[in-house]
């Protein structure tokens, strides 16, 4: 008999010490530690005692080779290396991506030369354009372009409706982006922002390649009845021109993180 009121009283203890913990932790407005594959805020992931970085929350710290943004990033498709930039919340290539075993559509180097999608990058018809970012990166949309767009503009921000027309837009947003050690840079805002434009030309559907040196262009994901909607910007222009092609030009690509 004693020996069954001392569990008892152990039990009850263990309950009353249980429920002082819960109202304490209530009171004092502390969560239940999760663990770090759980935590989806980079708040609450430091908050917690862990730490951020990948887009992502690791019990550890990070290691010299692991990947963040701001670091070159390796495709381990086929073991290229791209640099990368955090702009306002997105992470972006800085540089037009060259893969050249993609399932779907077709790419050609400028003038079919090696040389040119090292340098520049391939360039694209649509169909292939939406299968060639790595694992973890997407072919940007519409809208993606649109937050870059306004994240670096000088006059219009994000919300703007300018951002949603077609033709030249905003104020100064392609100088901004354009890689300010390239000749077709020749304004005083020219970069400042890492993206790194260079202007690589493109492929016509009839095969011609053209304007290489004072011209280049990008898919987004996102379609315009036949044709996609795409991004140029060129020698002439500060801003950035947004309007739809046929899916059979050859364009470049550049990836942003999913």
């Amino acid at each position: 008999m004693k020996k069954k009121n001392y569990i008892i009283i152990v039990i009850v203890l263990l309950v009353i010490f249980g429920g002082v913990i819960f109202f304490l932790q209530r009171d004092s407005g502390d969560r239940a530690v999760a663990a770090p594959s759980d935590i989806t805020t980079k708040e609450d992931c430091v908050e917690d005692g862990f730490y951020w970085y990948g887009e992502a929350c690791h019990a550890t710290p990070q290691e010299e080779g692991d990947w963040s943004c701001g670091k070159r990033f390796k495709d381990e498709r086929d073991g290229s290396t791209y640099s990368t930039i955090e702009i306002g919340d997105q992470c972006w290539m800085a540089e037009n991506i060259n893969y050249k075993d993609h399932d779907k559509g077709e790419s050609w180097c400028y003038e079919d030369e090696e040389e040119m999608c090292e340098k520049y990058g391939r360039l694209y018809d649509w169909d292939a354009a939406m299968s060639v970012c790595p694992p973890g990166w997407k072919l940007p949309s519409d809208d993606d372009w649109k937050k870059l767009e306004g994240y670096v503009d000088s006059t219009y921000d994000y919300e703007n409706e300018e951002w949603d027309q077609r033709g030249y837009r905003g104020d100064d947003a392609g100088d901004l982006i354009k890689d300010p050690d390239h000749e077709w840079c020749d304004s005083d805002s020219c970069g400042g922002f890492g993206f790194n434009a260079f202007p690589a030309g493109d492929r016509m559907i009839d095969g011609e390649f053209r304007d290489l040196g004072d011209f280049s262009s990008w898919w987004t994901s996102d379609e315009d009845r036949l044709d996609a909607w795409n991004r140029v910007i060129d020698r002439d222009h500060p801003s950035v021109n947004r309007h739809s092609i046929s899916k059979e030009f050859g364009i470049s690509v550049r990836c942003v993180v999913e």
